[in-house]
């Protein structure tokens, strides 16, 4: 799989980054990227770019900390990050002084805070505090008591040790807010959505607080956080009914192709969820993924869900094993499940199989690779062509059949080796000269194969 890249930009020099990971946490997200020698941290407020730091890590308990262990966390190459990394490649950086600017531009003071938080493992504590008493004064200078609490409040997540957060937030005159949110209700959560949402987010186990947050996401556009939250949901407690409801918001919003490789990154954590594989087997049978769809299943070790068996046969059926897209190696576990009915489709499956395990397997291991088998399908020919060539395999005298048998799996090579042997040790006999002569003209030497031929009508007259 490719690397996921963004590309920054500082001073009109452009540089390139390979993505390492995604924090969704509250109204943020933060990616985090890399080159050879720096890690950097692309900060977003909901969907909207803000800037990027350089740094070799993050203070512990910052913002940013608390968003990679309590957050949200996908990996470069999950669909959410490629999809909402896919509209914009390359970032600008913009100093906090330019940043803050346009905050005030476009944000109301408390969003502002808000906005600055996410900084705190990057700015000097006073400098921090500093910005955050501008905006309490200014809404305190105006006579706006509650939403200067909520300033202190903000600035309690941020720095709770610090002195003057101490001594405002133990003001009388807040107490009475510091008791709203001490007990949230919903009358606070309308007059506060953001704090509501910080609220959500931290208890999306409680199906109330899921499904307030699925709203506010949903008008409020924020479709990469809405799946984000709806997939951790699902993953937490993988119920069907948890599930359906995930599928049918993926359905809706993304792909089929993007749903495909969701739902093959819920498999990789959840494990042989049935409706997760039946969906994906579907799934790519709508792409026309056949090889994606069989290795999922071998990989997986999955069990096939009965409804999707024939599906399953279909696409085996259709496959060519011999251009090595597909590893057969572990074939055996999931082919003695299926044509139960049809040994014929099984035994030329079986066949193409045997072929490519011979490139780089001896007859031994593709005997105990078939064993398996043995017990769902005993009637089956190749099974004895098998064991018949493990048990002739160093015998001498039995070369000419063993090379027979090599020339009915197309490893014409060692059916080379064999008759050849077989020739020397019976000079006079024409039988493995004409199969030299059979065995090079299958492939396509045809000198090699009249110079055999002409043998073989020499041996005849001699005989």
């Amino acid at each position: 799989m490719s690397e996921q890249t963004v590309s920054i930009q500082h001073q009109k020099q452009s540089h390139e980054l390979e993505v390492r990971r995604m924090a969704l946490y509250q109204q943020s997200k933060i990616v985090e990227a890399n080159d050879d020698e720096t890690t950097y941290f692309l900060f977003f407020y909901k969907d909207h770019y803000l800037t990027y730091v350089k740094s070799p890590q993050v203070k512990p308990d910052s913002f940013a900390d608390r968003a990679f262990t309590s957050g949200i966390v996908c990996s470069a190459q999950h669909p959410l990050t490629v999809a909402f990394l896919s509209s914009e490649k390359s970032f600008r950086k913009h100093s906090f002084e330019q940043l803050f600017r346009k905050m005030e531009q476009k944000h109301t003071p408390y969003e502002a805070g808000l906005i600055a938080a996410f900084f705190d493992s990057f700015i000097e504590k006073e400098e921090l505090v500093s910005y955050f008493k501008e905006l309490f004064y200014r809404y305190r200078r105006n006579g706006q008591t509650y939403l200067s609490y909520r300033i202190i409040r903000m600035l309690l997540d941020v720095h709770p040790d610090h002195t003057w957060v101490q001594d405002f937030a133990k003001k009388l005159e807040f107490q009475a807010y510091a008791e709203w949110y001490n007990h949230p209700d919903s009358d606070l959560f309308q007059k506060d959505p953001l704090f509501a949402e910080k609220v959500y987010f931290h208890n999306l186990q409680d199906d109330s607080y899921f499904e307030a947050l699925s709203t506010l996401l949903k008008q409020e556009d924020r479709l990469t956080d809405l799946l984000a939250i709806t997939i951790y949901k699902f993953s937490k407690n993988p119920t069907e009914p948890h599930y359906h409801k995930l599928y049918s918001m993926l359905d809706e919003y993304l792909t089929k192709e993007q749903v495909a490789d969701v739902l093959q990154s819920l498999l990789d954590s959840t494990g042989d969820f049935k409706p997760i594989t039946q969906d994906l087997i579907k799934l790519s049978s709508a792409l026309s993924k056949p090889h994606k769809m069989i290795d999922m299943i071998t990989n997986h070790a999955l069990t096939i869900p009965e409804t999707e068996v024939p599906l399953v046969e279909s696409v085996l059926d259709q496959i060519h094993v011999q251009s090595r897209e597909i590893d057969v190696n572990k074939f055996n576990q999931l082919l003695p499940s299926l044509y139960q009915s049809d040994s014929i489709r099984l035994e030329k499956l079986l066949n193409k199989c045997v072929n490519q395990l011979l490139l780089d397997h001896d007859i031994s291991y593709v005997a105990e690779w078939a064993e398996p088998f043995k017990s769902t399908h005993p009637e089956l020919p190749i099974l004895r062509k098998i064991d018949q060539m493990l048990e002739i395999e160093n015998d001498p005298d039995q070369q000419q059949l063993l090379g027979e048998l090599y020339f009915q799996f197309e490893h014409f090579q060692q059916a080379i080796e064999c008759f050849s042997f077989e020739m020397e040790l019976k000079e006079d006999d024409p039988k493995p000269v004409r199969w030299l002569s059979k065995v090079y003209q299958e492939m396509g030497m045809q000198d090699e194969s009249k110079a055999y031929q002409q043998l073989y009508k020499n041996i005849q007259k001699n005989a």
